[in-house]
């Protein structure tokens, strides 16, 4: 048991560090981002449809926010997924390919016919 503690350690470090960067310095950038381009939303939707209703202007933008913010997650899920890392990829077991665990999944849900008959 001590082997795999000792192989896991440095993927916690690696989490602690991911989580001290997006809470510092990258949730600033984000904020300043994020009310930069809000501001630059509300103001082109102000002028496209020349309301005089500034709060459906304001929902619309950050409906268009948030939907830039989730194809932008996915991408990178995506590529997280995708990308062969190294470091973590040596300490723990590597990960089958599709067609292993499609077997091995086949293979478990296979139902057995009742004993009697």
């Amino acid at each position: 048991m001590k082997t795999r503690e000792k192989r896991l350690e440095p993927f916690f470090m690696g989490l602690t560090l991911t989580g001290f960067a997006r809470n510092g310095p990258v949730e600033a950038m984000m904020n300043g981002a994020y009310g930069f381009f809000l501001r630059y939303k509300v103001a082109d939707n102000i002028a496209r449809t020349a309301s005089s209703a500034p709060l459906q202007s304001v929902l619309v933008s950050i409906k268009q926010l948030y939907g830039v913010t989730c194809l932008l997650g996915c991408l990178f899920l995506l590529l997280v997924l995708l990308y062969d890392v190294q470091p973590l990829r040596s300490t723990m077991k590597k990960i089958p390919h599709w067609a292993a665990l499609g077997r091995r999944m086949a293979r478990d849900l296979r139902i057995s016919p009742p004993a009697g008959d």
